[in-house]
């Protein structure tokens, strides 16, 4: 990997090794800071040498990187675009107009606001524009697939706002829509939310406006890990339907770690107050140019055709899972992310994901919906990183064969040999960072 590539008052040296990048460590971070060059190249080398299947976690180009570490990082920023309360701002408004410019024709959002540091910190923004402390909040539970920022009990949000929640079907593992539009009804919320962290199906947005509309709810979708494949325009899209959607750059948009919101322009003042002065302060410019490279990236045929690939990829993934007797919840997948139903199989989430992590692939345990084991009996899979690498329907199937010989358990003979298939599969196909 190559994570200094970009810092230009370091002088790289670069090489061409095969299909990949590489970069040879700077003398002068090895000689000014030894310590830090050696957790960075463990750490390059780590995601070089071993397959991350993590949902949440995608490649960053080289331009993504360089950005990152530009003369954007030097300035302090403070207000709305247009609206700058720090002197010698005028470029940086020009960044932000760029970028929001960019999201809103890319997803055909009437409004959009570049400025939250991550999918998380956008939905606080949009609770503080669009509520007020005690209202109600109707969401999917985060036990059941939607993320810790929509309610879940440890969340500060919970402890400010009314959190009510729903969940999925027990046999099916579906949100039942019919149970969800009696509940709305019943509890009457400000704000219906809906979004996915391990949920890996679509939700039905058309269903979700008319349902939010029929109780007098603002309906708020959270996109954070499917914004690439929404971008891509190879899942359907929310923007039409809901008043506000969060998004992430970090995951399937394979960008920096950011997030952005979009909104109609109904609420859109209502939002940049939560943004400014809601919740943020000083905003993070080279950030925002990170996100207007990806809404530039993201419009390509070229990006497109690599979320085609990925949807191609999860599905090739859980065919072959369920092929080997690995059963899935929901018995599949819509998007980048699967989630492993170990219940019958002998072995739990934690267990698995430390046998994975020693041959060298990287997955997280997750609870499956209404089970009540003391360890999670999930595992949830991504398959961006992957894809990104250029893996294909046949790797799918080399990998769900190690997952299930892992699920299955080894000595310590068969975990190094399985390690070795590992690492030959990622020297296959290296990490690319081109931009």
């Amino acid at each position: 990997m190559l994570g200094l590539r970009s810092l230009a008052i370091f002088p790289q040296v670069w090489y061409h090794a095969g299909k990949g990048w590489w970069m040879k460590m700077n003398e002068r971070l090895l000689t000014f800071d030894p310590e830090l060059a050696s957790l960075l190249r463990m750490e390059e080398t780590r995601q070089e040498d071993t397959l991350d299947m993590m949902a949440s976690e995608s490649i960053q180009d080289d331009l993504t990187l360089q950005l990152g570490c530009s003369a954007f990082a030097g300035k302090t920023a403070v207000g709305l675009p247009g609206k700058q309360r720090l002197l010698g701002s005028d470029v940086i408004d020009q960044l932000e107009k760029l970028a929001a410019r960019r999201a809103s024709e890319l997803f055909g959002a009437e409004h959009a606001n570049m400025l939250p540091y991550s999918g998380t910190v956008a939905n606080l923004c949009v609770y503080d524009g669009l509520l007020s402390p005690g209202d109600r909040v109707l969401a999917l539970d985060p036990e059941h697939g939607s993320h810790a920022s929509h309610g879940r009990r440890a969340h500060i949000s919970s402890r400010i706002y009314d959190f009510i929640h729903f969940g999925v079907d027990e046999n099916t593992q579906l949100v039942d829509y019919h149970a969800l539009d009696c509940l709305a009804r019943e509890v009457k919320p400000k704000l219906l939310l809906v979004g996915s962290s391990s949920y890996p199906r679509l939700f039905d947005y058309a269903r979700l406006a008319q349902i939010a509309r029929e109780v007098g709810a603002c309906l708020m979708a959270d996109i954070a890990h499917t914004t690439g494949l929404v971008a891509a325009g190879v899942i359907p899209s929310p923007v039409p339907h809901a008043h506000v959607v969060t998004a992430s750059c970090t995951k399937t948009m394979c960008g920096a770690h950011t997030g952005f919101i979009l909104c109609k322009n109904e609420v859109a003042d209502r939002v940049d107050r939560g943004v400014y002065p809601g919740v943020l302060a000083s905003m993070h410019p080279q950030t925002i140019a990170q996100t207007a490279w990806a809404m530039q990236k993201a419009a390509t045929p070229a990006f497109r055709d690599e979320m085609k690939r990925l949807l191609q990829n999860t599905k090739s993934l859980c065919t072959a899972l369920i092929r080997r007797g690995i059963p899935l919840l929901t018995g599949g997948s819509d998007c980048h992310m699967l989630v492993i139903d170990l219940r019958k199989t002998g072995v739990d989430g934690v267990t698995l994901g430390n046998r994975l992590s020693e041959i060298g692939i990287w997955v997280n345990s997750k609870n499956v919906p209404h089970d009540k084991s003391p360890l999670p009996m999930g595992i949830r899979l991504g398959c961006t990183v992957a894809t990104q690498r250029g893996m294909g329907k046949d790797e799918m199937e080399a990998i769900a064969d190690l997952i299930a010989r892992a699920a299955r358990g080894f000595d310590e003979t068969e975990r190094d040999a399985l390690r070795e298939e590992v690492a030959a599969l990622c020297r296959a196909f290296p990490t690319k960072k081109e931009g």
